[in-house]
């Protein structure tokens, strides 16, 4: 049996700008609408010219800082959608593959060197189906967590838009090949669609927990950081998965 879990990160910022969801600037405000202003029941004209001044401070106080409203929206913006982008294969990207061999127990991770290299990607798409394509010969099972929700789809589109080769292994329905590829996910949802978390699994098993304090999403900045951490983190979950579907009767 392979266990075989991916990681990825959120595309450079300038590629996000043109796929991710488009920023819409906040709306100006705007000229001066002397109509805007509620004065209520107030008849005295000293106190409805104070209300009018006042509203005309206002306004004018917003258009003034109207460019840095916009530029801290945009900001904000630009944060949130990188901060979800490395969830799809449109705004996300591949850093590292890792397979571990549950008869030998070896553990081979593949790593981009330069995340922001194209060609580095490619090459780890293009190796990881020569994986796929070796171990189908061998009839040798894979095995992942949300392998079917997560991994493959994710795989699958980076390499359609790289222009990389993806064998076979979808039925015309878009579903993986059951006999070659499984799932622990699906097969603890037991024919129900519902999501359970490798490291919820892991507790609750007593075979293992995520790294305190890290998570998938921090992969990218722990790998830049520090990665004999990233590589354990990977090499971690692969072995979590690999005792989940042993408790689960895979082989």
């Amino acid at each position: 049996m392979i266990i075989i879990d991916i990681e990825t990160g959120p595309l450079p910022i300038e590629q996000l700008k043109l796929v991710g969801e488009k920023f819409v600037s906040p709306p100006h405000p705007g000229e001066f609408d002397p109509d805007s202003v509620r004065y209520g029941n107030t008849k005295d004209g000293e106190k409805r010219a104070m209300k009018l001044q006042a509203a005309l401070d206002l306004h004018a106080a917003a258009v003034a800082k109207y460019e840095s409203v916009v530029a801290v929206a945009e900001t904000e913006h630009w944060t949130k959608v990188q901060s979800k982008a490395a969830l799809s294969p449109l705004t996300g990207r591949v850093l590292a593959v890792g397979y571990l061999s549950t008869d030998s127990g070896k553990f081979i991770l593949d790593v981009t060197i330069d995340a922001n290299d194209p060609e580095e990607e490619q090459g780890l798409l293009t190796r990881f189906w020569d994986q796929v394509e070796k171990f189908r010969i061998q009839d040798r099972r894979i095995v992942g967590h949300n392998f079917f929700g997560f991994d493959l789809p994710f795989m699958a589109g980076r390499s359609w838009i790289h222009g990389v080769e993806v064998p076979s292994i979808f039925d015309s329905r878009g579903y993986p090949d059951g006999k070659l590829f499984r799932d622990t996910m699906k097969i603890w949802a037991c024919g129900q669609n519902k999501y359970v978390s490798l490291d919820s699994l892991g507790v609750a098993m007593g075979v293992g927990a995520k790294p305190e304090g890290v998570s998938g999403a921090q992969f990218a900045e722990l790998l830049e950081s520090d990665r004999i951490a990233a590589n354990a983190y990977l090499e971690n979950d692969l072995r979590m998965t690999a005792a989940v579907a042993k408790r689960m009767g895979l082989k």
